[in-house]
Parts: structure tokens; C-alpha cells; sequence
């Protein structure tokens, strides 16, 4: 378990945190966070972007009671929340537009605000979706061919941040992958059995960031970010 900073050109590691036996990664998260707060206080950094195993409302009312705002991916469709946000962004033009020039890509994107998330959390939220065509190559019978494979992505905001424009909540949704320290190909990744999604997978390949002594694997850890 780890937190880091993370800026448009460094990525600065500020935590770790070990999960124990038996512990769920929430717990230790809010330990870690816990201790965070005391080391760097409540101002160093505004927000924390969470991975999707996060999406708690215990979890998400325990990092506000610290004093942050909370960015969560939000990946289960069987939420009521992602059903709404769904339905209310279908059909309705995007509120943002960019061209990713290092992803090489087009973003368009819908903002979706005062979502009920649940009914113990007690706040609406907001839902920041993205709709990409992501470029597949791939090598058959000694041809390059290109494949155009479609991929959406959403974020879950709370109230705090809705005034955050989208384009800042995609960034630091997609920089919460980053990872200060090298973990082997292959490793199972501990997921809950009821995000059917996630179980039981395999970490995805590592890759080398060049110039940096980091490495990638999809969907790990924690990640905080500022504002602009």
C-alpha cells in the first residue's frame, strides 16, 4: 500500500504501508493516511485519487473526516450510481473536448453532478465519464494490423471537487497507475470477491517509464494530487 504526489512532470512517493494478514487494504489505507496527516498536515496536497476496490461510503466518510476530498474509479455497474450517471450522460453532447497528444487520442467528456451515492454516505457526488477509441497494434502473420477498440472510463467525485473542472479529474485518474517501486509480472493482485471484475486477476505486465526509475501496472494503490 502506498500514497504518492502526483504533478505533470514528477511524481514524488510520500508513504508506504503494509497490508497484514487477513486485513482488508482499506484498513490499511486509513492508517496510512492516518499517518500522513500527521507527518505533512491536512494543507500539503488537496485531494486523493482511490482505486476502485475503494468505492466504500465508510471508507470515503473516513477520508473526509481527515479533511481531504476523494476522486474514486468507478468501474461497478451494478451501482445504482453508474446505472444514473449512465442513463444521464446518454445522448447528451460532451461538456469537455481535448486531444490527448501523449495518448495520442481524442476525449470527449460528460460531467454528471448530484448522484446519490448511497444513502449511509449522506452527500450527493458527481461522475466524470470518458469515451475513448483506443488504438490496438498487433502483429499477424509478420503484418502490423490496427485495431479500434472503444473504452470508457468514470470517476466518481465527491461534492467537495465539483467545482474541479473534467478534464483535471481525468489527469489524475489516469496517474493513480504509477508506481514508485518495481512489482513482478504475474503477481496476484488481492481484490474482493464481490468486485467480479477484479477478482482473482493477474497483475498486468509491467512497463518502463524511460528516464525514470518507476514502473506501471494497472489499478494499484493510492494516489494524492493539488490543484492547479
Amino acid at each position: 500500500m502506498f500514497a504518492q504526489l502526483n504533478g505533470p512532470k514528477l511524481n514524488v512517493l510520500l508513504d508506504l504501508e503494509p497490508i497484514r494478514p487477513e486485513e482488508a487494504e482499506a484498513t490499511a489505507a486509513l492508517r496510512l493516511l492516518g499517518r500522513m496527516r500527521r507527518v505533512y498536515g491536512v494543507r500539503f496536497f488537496d485531494a486523493l485519487t482511490i482505486d476502485a476496490w475503494y468505492v466504500q461510503g465508510p471508507f470515503l466518510k473516513a477520508v473526509e473526516k481527515l479533511g481531504w476530498g476523494w476522486k474514486v474509479v468507478l468501474k461497478q455497474e451494478r451501482m445504482e450510481v453508474f446505472q444514473e450517471a449512465r442513463q444521464l450522460s446518454a445522448g447528451q453532447k460532451p461538456v469537455a473536448e481535448f486531444d490527448a497528444a501523449r495518448r495520442q487520442r481524442h476525449v470527449p467528456l460528460w460531467d454528471v453532478k448530484d448522484l446519490t451515492f448511497t444513502e449511509s454516505y449522506g452527500h450527493t457526488v458527481s461522475v466524470v465519464h470518458s469515451h475513448e477509441i483506443l488504438t490496438e497494434t498487433k502483429v499477424l502473420g509478420g503484418k502490423k494490423t490496427h485495431q479500434q477498440n472503444p473504452g470508457d472510463w468514470r470517476w466518481m467525485l465527491c461534492d467537495q471537487l465539483k467545482g474541479y473542472p473534467p478534464p483535471m479529474a481525468y489527469e489524475a485518474g489516469l496517474r493513480i497507475r504509477l508506481l514508485p517501486f518495481q512489482m513482478a509480472k504475474g503477481e496476484q493482485q488481492r481484490r474482493r470477491k464481490d468486485d467480479g471484475e477484479l477478482a482473482g486477476k493477474e497483475a498486468a505486465p509491467c512497463r518502463s517509464v524511460p528516464g525514470f526509475e518507476i514502473e506501471i501496472v494497472n489499478g494499484i494503490g493510492l494516489a494524492a494530487f493539488g490543484a492547479v
